[in-house]
């Protein structure tokens, strides 16, 4: 087999390796690079191979990996300002291969002599550019160490497509890093609705707290006048400090459900959680809301348990804005209700939230759920409930979805049960 044709055999040898692992689109761009700086020293069988890309501004290059055989190390960190070598930036930015046999001599190379090659020992460079997007990013450098070397066109492609899988690391990258921005601003959004949840139930949480404080005021005033009874009555001391316990350890679950509601929670974060405590810790926030303004609200009954691995505080924001929503398009009018209705399937649940309106304008159906979009007045909502509350659900495996054939306003929240969902049951 002639030389060249060996080569190309390893050339494509390495490149078939590259493209079966992951580091390329792992979005980790130091682990790629030294993928990327060793394959070549291998293949083009040179002392140094590094990757190199410009600052914003493009007033110099950042040695992002350099590989030597020799000593087998990785190093980064050097920068070569342009104003230091004009000539070799300039050529950079015409996007040309640059192949270099006597590095010293030629007039692209050479003002690198004194200070770069010959320190190191180079005598020839195959310099390739990389494109991102149309534009030069930087530049992938082979070196030739010790002696010089006339670099063939096999080289010279297999560098290249070295280039072209460069920028792919740096799109996956910058993918990468918009996904966490989205999650941010998702995770900000989230904790905005739960903020204007909060507010809203404010007065209905005040109320809420309010009567069992009236209770335990009472309780205590009849302490106080057990106390000064010269006959004490033991049934009635027993009956009073019970009540208390009872009144305080409802305020001490209100409050450490606000608590837990408020915090800021990955939507990673996912556990098992029983069904019941969760429409029970949800329901705690608005009860005294509906009940104060007239809205029944009725809720099924939990007979068996349910157990499902969710983030909780993000599945009780999606069903409390669900019950705010449903609440506010219906309050003020003559026997208002909202229904919460639970289905169990084999691998799937099904949570409903049903309110006495007449349904959406199918006009508007394909629009509620579209960030910033509310038909409710001006100072009222925030228009983020039902985009935040479907990118959660979906988070989750789940939908949320308007029931179009309800002649009531229904949404339906759908989540997945797994296998340990169920082994929880029989646990």
């Amino acid at each position: 087999m002639e030389n060249y044709q060996i080569k190309l055999v390893k050339f494509k040898e390495a490149l078939a390796k590259i493209a079966m692992s992951n580091l390329i689109d792992h979005g980790d761009r130091i682990l790629a690079f030294r993928l990327l700086t060793e394959a070549l020293v291998e293949s083009l069988n040179v002392e140094r191979a590094s990757i190199w890309l410009y600052d914003e501004g493009k007033t110099y290059i950042e040695l992002c990996d350099l590989f030597e055989v020799t000593s087998k190390t990785h190093s980064a960190g050097m920068k070569l300002n342009q104003v230091d070598f004009p000539i070799y930036f300039s050529f950079l930015q015409q996007n040309r291969v640059l192949v270099v046999e006597d590095a010293h001599a030629d007039k692209i190379t050479s003002e690198f002599s004194t200070s770069y090659l010959t320190p190191l020992n180079i005598h020839s460079m195959l310099d390739v550019p990389i494109r991102l997007g149309g534009e030069v990013v930087g530049v992938i450098c082979n070196e030739q160490v010790g002696r010089m070397r006339q670099w063939t066109i096999e080289d010279d492609f297999f560098v290249c497509a070295i280039a072209d899988i460069v920028g792919r690391v740096l799109e996956a990258e910058k993918r990468l890093h918009a996904q966490r921005q989205l999650q941010t601003q998702q995770m900000q959004s989230v904790q905005a609705a739960k903020l204007a949840s909060l507010g809203e139930m404010a007065g209905g949480v005040a109320h809420e707290i309010n009567n069992p404080l009236q209770v335990i005021l009472s309780a205590s005033e009849f302490l106080k006048d057990l106390m000064m009874d010269q006959t004490l009555d033991r049934e009635s001391l027993k009956e009073s400090v019970h009540m208390i316990a009872n009144t305080a350890q409802r305020i001490d679950k209100i409050v450490k459900g606000l608590k837990y509601f408020a915090r800021e929670g990955s939507i990673e974060q996912r556990q098992l959680h029983s069904l019941s405590n969760l429409f029970e810790d949800t329901l705690s926030f608005c009860r005294e809301r509906f009940a104060s303004r007239g809205v029944r609200l009725d809720v099924p009954e939990i007979r068996e348990p349910i157990f499902l691995k969710i983030n909780a505080i993000a599945v009780s924001q999606v069903l409390l804005n669900l019950l705010n929503n449903a609440f506010d398009a219906v309050v003020g009018k003559q026997g208002a209700w909202v229904r919460l209705d639970l289905d169990v399937f084999e691998g799937m649940i099904s949570i409903s939230v049903t309110d006495s309106g007449e349904g959406i304008d199918p006009a508007l159906r394909d629009k509620i759920m579209n960030p910033f979009f509310t038909t409710k007045p001006i100072g009222i909502g925030t228009g983020l409930g039902l985009s935040v509350s479907r990118g959660l659900v979906e988070s989750h495996g789940g939908r949320l979805y308007l029931e179009p054939t309800s002649k009531n306003t229904r949404f339906v929240v759908e989540l997945p049960r797994t296998y340990e969902d169920v082994m929880a049951l029989i646990s």
